[in-house]
């Protein structure tokens, strides 16, 4: 048998995100700028710490409850 023990994470996917937001049409640079910052931060701490993830796209990201990007 193979198991996975995996964190629960609270939130919706940045997919889920960008469809809510492209429905309502409502997009601001302040949340822009502030969800880039987060990515950034996370590809540096990848680089220093010599990790590398091969399939980072929007669904692949959990905008947590408290508002910060987690990489799954």
């Amino acid at each position: 048998h193979i198991m996975f023990l995996m964190e629960n994470v609270e939130g919706i996917t940045m997919g889920e995100f960008l469809q809510i937001r492209k429905e309502n049409y409502y997009f601001n640079n302040i949340l822009t700028s502030f969800y880039a910052a987060n990515l950034i931060l996370v590809l540096n701490y990848f680089k220093e710490k010599q990790l590398a993830h091969r399939d980072i796209k929007p669904d692949n990201m959990i905008i947590r409850l408290n508002g910060y990007i987690k990489i799954i």
